[in-house]
């Protein structure tokens, strides 16, 4: 080995220019030199190079870093000198945006050193400390003038902790600004936009960061003194990187102007206010030429400055305040933003645009109202939503298809099983139900995919804030926030995987009446709702799942129901039956908020919206014994009209009617209780000839066992009226009858249940109004009562009426009371029947009033009452148990002859109305039962399968038509004896009204046939012939019950303006006549009381009733060729009646005298009817035996 191989010189020096190999020029080490130095490494090394030998080398890497990237004009060089310099810029971001990172809160702490603090600390200390000092200020001193010591009085050091790690992560500088620490940064999580601070992979130089914190450094040069002598590398840097700005984003640029011309220093300093921590402490940078210490500047934090910048603030829907103008209808500051992972526009985030890669939390568990909520990429504390703070984790599913012209089906159509919407409240912060039903910027989409998932998109239009008028405004975009839901019932949902679950449930709503009025000019009125819901979660996994219904308005407040407001109907079972209740509301809602078993979903109503107008609505009630009428006119249509329900439709079922109409299973699931329950427990959806229920309506009222205890009860809550009554099952109902003569003195469940179905009424009444655009305020009420009825019972209805009138109709209207037997009249007189009009010009006119309880018998004469009278004698006379309160159908001769008839035809056609045959039954009332079997005739569902006409089958019934035949020749006897008592002439026209008149079409069609006879009882009463002119029979016979009600509505003078001052009813009284029922003409006067009957009077009503039969079956009449009555068996049927006769006149003044309160109490009746009570139904059970 030679000498020469073995010499290896250690030197930087180029060998290259050496004389003989050996020799070379030796200089001072300069920057070229330096420069020209071979890097094996490339400047990537997994360490900064520390080699420098001085505390402060960080200082000077740094500095260099930026001196060697400067030399190109594209700002790139070695990757060690661009993560130094990125890592600058990242520590300067933090000191920028401190205030976000601060702790207690944040990471980051601010530690200071003071230089001539420190030096004094070490030079007063040990030894070793004295020696540190020294050589710490010898370096000061030495070193001032390459970087600054001169004017440094404190380096400011940041301090991350957290989990991943803890240690000091840079500082400021004196000679670049700010400095990083040594040590491996990556623990450090800190980000900003889309980088990560301290990331050795991609450094990011200044051109490529937030524009506001390029200002905030083009600021810094141009506004701090001596900047570009103090820092010539980072001077020089900075005017690199506004060139390359100015060709990536001339825009940015201008904000920033050539050198920052276009920065004015008034605006940057209150853009970028100084940085302060702890206790009014300030970060400071070094002083040139002997001046203060330039302050660090931080940005404008808080988040009122990004809601300035942000283009993703929800842009909440408009409404009109009380004030009529239009606001927002969410106005919390700062305006939330709303994101999205799936968003892509670059549009202004923050100080950023977005970026597609910033990863937003599908749940964040944080308040947002609280501004708990770190911004996604962000160190800002910002309100935002996200996808679970709108959507449901789950999805109800039901078991039919949404009614959609009537509620927001959430845009999914032609499905068998619809979905509530799975939205939660924080939406409705924002926007309304209007909002979604109007679709547009806000809306929702359902979207069925495959194995029975379905996806849930929402729509929200996006804003910005405009501070001129200090509201978000419109931006025109929207973003959508989507999640998909399973059909799987063993997954749990999780929010933040975005994964929702199916959760199917069973149940059924109502809404009544589904209208809406614009607010009326008067402020008595209120809304008046009842919403019915079935529960039908009868399996044995749901069996104890409890429903609750939550009510909100359009401003988004809920509204209190109270729970005596909840009222309790029909209960469930295991696999059988249904749960009901009614929710009463006093107040107009939007929106109907679901919750089950820990899952909600939302309905929203398309409430009809009517504005009341100047249409006055008059209403005519016949509120019967066995069955009510209501009619009305309007203002702009004066002819009477039955009450219908047909276009304006006043409830709405949440499934679609048509669907439960064909599908009576709902697919599959047996849930048909959701449909049936709603007529039976509320009211069928429509009314009308064409329809199963219409008016007359049987005064039949349903109830589920109220508590009576004294709390409130509500119609169509507590009580409905009974339309299905006698049209189907009502097993499981308590049905109430005869509401009109019940005991309501003694009894409040009677007084209770009456004004149950009388509330009922005039919901309905007042729904129709509404819905067709009526005048509410002026809306009348015509009522009538009985001539039978006491004036305590006529007082009771009177305060009742009122009472019930002022709360659910007007305050400005009062209801007119009018004799139900005069009305008729007024009907007939102009022409409104369907026979000839009558008139009592000449001769008087007999109107009888036919009930089901009591007939009234007016007399007309010139056309105006003259005599009247009412008896306890009319249909229920012939139908019902004769002396027996309680019932007796074992002995009713009707029903021992149709039961078993009646029976197979139903079981053979329409088992349903069978079980409705058994319950009506079960009362054990025969008036009850035979009012069914007429019923029978008008059942649709019947008469699709095979008819069953009872008035039919009676009228061919010749053994039967006996007891009709004596009811009317009985009544037109009585009416005889009246008119003969009180001097009148024979009448011209017997007109009949009432629903008990209907039995005149089993004696015959023809109404000569009944003119004839009744001319004949006359005459003999009389004892002379009749005049010239005649006899005429009037009568409705498809709608005697109207007649009553369209009467009344023709009568003239009625004044609903003010409170009854009783002059029509004095006018009644004083013309009201009753006579005694003996053989003699005697009237009942003043002092006669029901303490004067005694055997004498008795023995007298018995020798008349004897009379009148005497009369009828020894008239020279052709029962048999008139009427098609058995004539082989009069002589029985008159024996029948003569039997018992006087132990029947006992019976029947026993029966009335235990219905008197006072024996002293004036005679209200005819006596001459207390046998016949009994009689007709001895005869009825007799003929029923042939």
């Amino acid at each position: 080995m030679s000498d020469q191989s073995l010499k290896r010189e250690l030197t930087l020096h180029d060998r290259s220019a050496s004389v003989d190999g050996h020799w070379f020029v030796s200089q001072p080490y300069n920057t070229d030199l330096i420069e020209a130095i071979e890097d094996k490494a490339k400047g990537d090394t997994e360490k900064d190079p520390t080699s420098i030998p001085s505390p402060f080398a960080r200082f000077d890497l740094v500095k260099s870093a930026f001196r060697n990237l400067i030399l190109r004009g594209d700002l790139r060089g070695s990757a060690n000198d661009e993560r130094m310099v990125s890592a600058c810029f990242d520590v300067g971001e933090i000191f920028y945006n401190y205030d976000k990172f601060k702790s207690p809160r944040g990471p980051v702490r601010i530690i200071t050193w003071d230089r001539e603090q420190a030096l004094r600390t070490l030079k007063n200390g040990s030894r070793n400390h004295q020696r540190l000092g020294s050589a710490i200020d010898l370096y000061l001193r030495e070193d001032s003038g390459s970087y600054n010591f001169n004017g440094l009085r404190k380096i400011f050091i940041l301090h991350y902790q957290s989990r991943e790690g803890t240690g000091v992560i840079g500082g400021t500088s004196p000679a670049t600004l700010f400095f990083t620490a040594p040590n491996d940064l990556g623990f450090v999580n800190i980000t900003f936009g889309n980088h990560r601070v301290f990331d050795r992979n991609n450094p990011v130089p200044l051109h490529d960061r937030d524009i506001e914190y390029q200002v905030f450094w083009h600021g810094l040069k141009r506004f701090m003194p001596g900047f570009r002598e103090l820092f010539p590398e980072v001077s020089e840097y900075l005017s690199r990187s506004l060139e390359i700005l100015h060709s990536k984003n001339y825009e940015f640029w201008q904000r920033i102007g050539a050198n920052g011309q276009n920065l004015r220093e008034e605006a940057w300093n209150a853009d970028f206010p100084e940085l302060e921590f702890d206790t009014n402490q300030t970060v400071e940078f070094i002083a040139g030429n002997g001046g203060p210490a330039f302050k660090m500047r931080k940005v404008a934090s808080g988040p009122e400055v990004i809601q300035g910048l942000s283009h993703f603030l929800i842009s909440p829907t408009e409404e009109t305040d009380e004030t009529g103008a239009r606001r927002p209808r969410y106005q919390g500051k700062p305006a939330p933003m709303i994101l999205s992972k799936d968003f892509f526009e670059p549009i202004p985030y923050t100080r950023i645009p977005w970026k597609d890669t910033i990863d937003v939390k599908h749940y964040v568990p944080e308040d947002w109202r609280q501004n708990q909520r770190q911004l996604p990429g962000q160190a800002d504390y910002y309100p935002y939503l996200t996808t679970s703070d709108f959507l449901e984790p789950y999805l109800i599913r039901l078991v039919y298809p949404i009614h959609s012209q009537r509620y927001f089906d959430g845009g999914l159509k032609n499905v068998q099983k619809s979905y509530l919407l799975p939205l939660k409240p924080d939406f409705f912060t924002f926007f309304s139900a209007q909002d979604l039903i109007r679709g547009g910027e806000v809306n929702i989409q359902m979207e069925e995919r495959a194995g029975g998932s379905v996806r849930v998109t929402l729509q929200i239009p996006l804003g910005r804030w405009d501070a001129s008028v200090q509201k978000v405004v419109p931006t025109g975009r929207s973003l959508k926030l989507s999640r998909m839901y399973y059909d799987d019932p063993t997954k749990t949902p999780s929010e933040e995987k975005n994964e929702g679950v199916i959760a199917e449930h069973q149940f059924g709503l109502t809404v009544f009446p589904f209208v809406q009025v614009k607010r009326p000019a008067y402020s008595d009125f209120k809304p008046m709702y009842r919403v019915h819901l079935v529960d039908r979660d009868v399996a044995a996994h749901s069996f104890k799942n409890e429903y609750k219904l939550s009510f909100f308005d359009a401003k988004n407040d809920v509204i209190p129901v109270p729970a005596n407001r909840v009222r309790p109907r029909s209960q469930k079972a295991i696999n059988s039956g249904a749960k009901s209740e009614v929710h009463v509301l006093e107040a107009d809602f939007e929106r109907i908020v679901v919750e089950v078993a820990g899952h909600r979903g939302v309905i929203l109503p398309k409430f009809e919206i009517r504005e009341m107008k100047d249409t006055v609505f008059t209403f005519a009630v016949d509120f019967g014994t066995t069955n009510t009428h209501v009619e009305f006119l309007t203002s702009e249509d004066r002819q009477p009209k039955p009450f219908t329900i047909d276009t304006d439709v006043q409830i709405a079922t949440l499934y679609d009617p048509a669907f439960a109409e064909q599908d009576k299973g709902f697919n599959n699931t047996k849930a048909s209780f959701i449909s049936e329950l709603v007529p039976l427990e509320l009211m069928p959806e429509r009314l009308g000839e064409t329809y199963l229920c219409k008016f007359p309506q049987r005064t039949a009222l349903i109830e589920n066992r109220p508590s009576f205890s004294g709390e409130n009860l509500f119609g169509f809550g507590d009580f409905n009226i009974g339309f299905l009554y006698e049209k189907t099952s009502l097993s499981d109902y308590t049905i109430s009858t005869n509401l009109k003569w019940s005991d309501f003195s003694k009894n409040v469940k009677a007084q209770k249940r009456i004004e149950g179905f009388l509330q009922s009424l005039l919901l309905l009444i007042r729904n129709k109004v509404l819905l067709n655009g009526g005048d509410l305020s002026k809306t009348e009420l015509l009522w009538f009562y009985p001539l039978s009825m006491v004036e305590n019972q006529r007082n009771y209805f009177e305060g009742l009426w009122n009472k019930l009138f002022s709360e659910t109709i007007s305050r400005e209207r009062v209801p007119r009371k009018v004799p139900e037997s005069i009305a008729p009249f007024y009907w007939y007189s102009r022409g409104g029947s369907s026979s000839q009009p009558i008139t009592s010009n000449l001769y008087p006119a007999a109107l009888i009033d036919i009930g089901g309880g009591t007939s009234d018998i007016v007399i007309f004469e010139n056309n105006e009452p003259s005599l009247l009278t009412s008896v306890r004698f009319a249909a229920n006379a012939i139908f019902g148990d004769g002396f027996t309160l309680d019932g007796a159908r074992a002995r009713n001769g009707y029903y021992k002859k149709y039961h078993e008839e009646v029976e197979h035809h139903l079981k053979t056609n329409f088992g349903k109305l069978n079980t409705a045959y058994e319950a009506i039954q079960s009362g054990n009332h025969s008036e009850d039962i035979v009012a069914f079997y007429f019923s029978l005739k008008n059942n649709k569902d019947l008469a699709e399968k095979a008819a069953y006409d009872f008035n039919d089958r009676l009228a061919n019934d010749a053994d039967m038509k006996i007891v009709p035949l004596v009811f009317y020749t009985a009544l037109i006897y009585h009416v005889a004896r009246l008119m003969k008592a009180n001097g009148k002439q024979f009448p011209r026209y017997i007109a009949f009204s009432g629903t008990g008149s209907k039995v005149l079409d089993i004696l015959t069609p023809r109404n000569v046939a009944l003119a004839d006879l009744a001319k004949l009882i006359f005459e003999d009463v009389y004892g002379e012939p009749y005049h010239a002119d005649g006899l005429d029979i009037v009568r409705e016979r498809n709608s005697p019950k109207e007649s009553t009600c369209k009467g009344g509505l023709k009568m003239p003078g009625l004044n609903f303006a003010r409170e009854d001052d009783g002059t029509l009813e004095a006018k009644m009284d004083k013309i009201k006549t009753v006579l005694w029922g003996t053989t003699e003409d005697r009237l009942v006067v003043r002092g006669d009381t029901y303490q004067k009957i005694d055997s004498e009077v008795l023995q007298g009503v018995a020798d008349e009733v004897k009379k009148f039969v005497d009369m009828l079956f020894g008239l020279e009449f052709s029962f048999s060729g008139k009427f098609g009555v058995n004539e082989g068996r009069l002589e029985q049927y008159k024996d029948i009646l003569l039997r018992n006769l006087l132990q029947n006149v006992y019976s029947g003044w026993e029966m009335r005298r235990e219905g008197l309160d006072n024996l002293n109490s004036p005679i209200e009746e005819s006596l001459f009817f207390y046998p016949l009570l009994g009689a007709l139904n001895q005869l009825a059970w007799e003929a029923a035996n042939g």
